[in-house]
């Protein structure tokens, strides 16, 4: 059966399917992000964050790629579902081979992840096949994304230092052949509701597995009021990020053109990276496994990577006369929190959430339209 495209279909939303999808890969970051911030004896080394960066860029690749599928030819067949659900049980098992992947022993971690790679080539040539309009398009994403799939696979039989330079090829190619394509995907734009609603899901489900880890590390048995009260800081806090995200994806880049759309496909590999850091820092905050100057830099390190990439998307959506507040705003509150960073020895667990917390909520509250309410009604009686 022919495909449609479905960046010109104007009813073209999340399917319950992806939303299952988006779960799974959650399991994967809240594992990453364990992983950078667990420490050794109550510090972070930059082996860690070396590691964490390292792989969280397969991870978000292989989402990525699943998702720019979907929002350009996804049509919610069975053989689109069973291809999706190959995908999520490879996603499942890449948990179990996740933590070792950097220390010698990522072979099975590269089958896995050249399986799901794989798997999304195979989607892009059922496209080739049915749809001739889009052929040149799907062969050369596919042609590309094969020679990516293929490096790593290969890299499952070679010896540590070569399997982690044929990584580092094999993602290479899948980076620049998007840009290879860039002419032909002009002619094929991402649908501009789509694609900000599936970002914005999945930071919705980071952002609840925040809220689970928070949660986990309250002990009744053991906790101290002071704890819950970090506890409720932290929780202000992602509630602020939340609100922040929501009010700049809502009211200036949906219904956008968007093109190529690769500024928002690109930015968000910080924001996810960030959010995640953000997450197992409240965690640590709580649990106390490290020293408050470490939880006060990943602090600041996972919002500052959460803020750039936010700025810059909504700066390329924004009219010219719309962009000076938020961009002077955000870039106070940058450097607040570089020079919060710097003087990371002078905070305790509660005196940190604080800050964090109340310059989130004052950050948030300066950026958010006083008429934002009335607007929504307005729109909704349209």
């Amino acid at each position: 059966m022919r495909k449609l495209l479905q960046s010109t279909q104007s009813g073209h939303r999340v399917s319950w399917l992806e939303l299952f999808y988006d779960l799974v890969y959650v399991i994967v970051i809240a594992k990453l992000a364990h992983l950078v911030t667990h420490g050794h004896d109550g510090h972070l080394g930059i082996q860690e964050f070396i590691v964490f960066i390292a792989l969280f860029i397969p991870v978000w690749w292989a989402w990525t790629g699943h998702t720019l599928y979907s929002t350009r030819f996804y049509d919610d067949s069975v053989t689109d579902r069973l291809l999706t659900l190959g995908q999520m049980f490879l996603v499942t098992l890449m948990t179990l081979f996740i933590s070792d992947a950097f220390y010698g022993k990522g072979h099975m971690f590269a089958l896995v992840y050249a399986s799901i790679r794989g798997l999304l080539v195979i989607m892009y040539i059922r496209v080739m096949l049915t749809n001739k309009e889009m052929r040149p398009v799907t062969s050369c994403l596919a042609s590309g994304f094969s020679i990516g799939a293929i490096l790593w696979f290969i890299s499952a039989f070679l010896p540590p230092y070569w399997m982690y330079a044929f990584w580092v090829a094999g993602l290479l190619i899948d980076f620049i052949t998007p840009f290879r394509c860039r002419p032909l995907l002009k002619e094929v734009a991402v649908h501009k509701h789509h694609l900000p609603e599936r970002f914005g899901l999945l930071v919705i489900i980071l952002l609840g597995e925040s809220v689970a880890s928070l949660a986990s590390a309250l002990t009744p048995q053991e906790i101290a009021m002071t704890n819950y009260i970090i506890a409720l800081l932290g929780f202000i806090s992602l509630s602020a990020i939340w609100w922040h995200y929501f009010e700049v994806i809502e009211r200036i880049v949906i219904n956008r053109e968007l093109g190529a759309a690769q500024l928002i496909i690109y930015g968000h590999l910080p924001i996810f990276i960030g959010l995640a850091l953000f997450a197992s820092a409240i965690r640590q905050n709580i649990t106390g496994n490290l020293d408050v100057t470490d939880v006060t830099l990943v602090f600041s390190i996972s919002l500052v990577l959460y803020l750039v990439p936010i700025l810059l998307i909504a700066h390329q959506a924004q009219e010219k006369n719309e962009r000076l507040p938020l961009r002077v705003n955000t870039i106070v509150l940058i450097v607040l929190l570089v020079t919060i960073s710097i003087l990371r020895d002078y905070f305790s667990a509660i005196g940190i959430s604080s800050l964090i917390a109340t310059l989130m909520v004052i950050y948030v509250y300066i950026n958010t339209p006083k008429s934002n309410g009335q607007q929504i009604k307005e729109k909704d009686e349209i």
